[in-house]
Order: structure tokens, then sequence, then C-alpha cells
């Protein structure tokens, strides 16, 4: 699914039937969502509802201006994407650059 946040087309993929304790997942520097795949598996067996973007710029989704990367507007973004999905509260994943955010 595609979701436009603060002007931005922003790529999510979600595995899981809606109704599980969602969980969010954004991928390191070298990545996309399509590594999701190998984490989603035994999560969504748990009862878990993985959402993965593909970060801006990475995948389908839209690059940001350069400043658009800075760390608050990063986190900025994330929360505001959380919240156009329903998803606040979830549980954060993040792998390398993921992490930071």
């Amino acid at each position: 699914m595609d979701v436009e946040v603060r002007d931005t087309r922003i790529s999510v993929e979600r595995w899981g039937d809606e109704g599980g304790k969602p969980l969010f997942y954004w991928h390191g520097g070298g990545g996309g969502s399509e590594e999701t795949a190998l984490l989603a598996p035994p999560l969504v067996a748990a009862g878990y509802t993985l959402y993965a973007l593909d970060a801006p710029g990475y995948g389908s989704s839209e690059p940001l201006a350069p400043d658009g990367y800075a760390q608050p507007a990063l986190a900025g973004l994330a929360a505001d994407l959380l919240s156009d999905l329903g998803l606040s509260p979830a549980i954060w994943i993040g792998y390398s650059w993921g992490a930071s955010v």
C-alpha cells in the first residue's frame, strides 16, 4: 500500500491480519521491505501483524529533500506514518539505519 505522509509517498507492506499486535519494521541503509519476508512468518505465527516500509528513496517510496533525512525529520515522518496507519502505539523494529530513526 502507498501512504502519503508529509507530501511524500511511502510504500508499506503488511504481513498478517490487521487485528494482530502491530510491529513496524524500518530497514537498514542497504535494504528494503523485500528483506522482511524472512522476518514475517514467525512473527505472524506468533499473532503479530508486521508492517514494513520502503524507506524514503528506497524501493517504490519517493525520496526526500536532503534535509528530510536529518534524524528529527525522519522521526517526525515515522511518527506521522504510524499515526496515519492507525498503529500508535506499535512495537518498533529497526535494523542499522532503521534502529537509529
